[in-house]
């Protein structure tokens, strides 16, 4: 894994705050370790899917990025953003600039060498 995947992925995981920022969704609720410790896909079962976004996905995802771990051999989060966030008041907008960023992720973890 080189560092140049790395540093992309650190540059994807800013623009997806950002997005989240500008839809409103960042400032979610830290949810509980209870919550946390789901063993669920996404975590569906204990917290909204901007939580697990926030305090799972780009919490891990920094953590590969600053002590250079391997990433994951795919990445499909983007068509989850697309369903959960039918369900919230959010402008298309901010849904699709969102989507975009985690899109970018996706493509970058899964069509990376391992």
């Amino acid at each position: 894994m080189t560092e140049s995947i790395h540093q992309t992925l650190a540059q994807h995981l800013a623009v997806l705050q950002v997005a989240l920022e500008q839809a409103g969704i960042w400032q979610c609720e830290e949810p509980s370790e209870e919550a946390l410790a789901s063993q669920q896909p996404f975590c569906v079962d204990t917290m909204g899917f901007e939580q697990w976004l926030r305090y799972v996905f780009v919490h891990r995802f920094t953590l590969m990025v600053e002590h250079q771990l391997p990433l994951p051999s795919e990445c499909a989060v983007a068509p989850m953003a697309e369903e959960a966030f039918n369900q919230l008041p959010l402008t298309a907008s901010a849904r699709t600039a969102v989507v975009e960023a985690l899109n970018a992720i996706d493509q970058l973890v899964s069509t990376s060498k391992h």
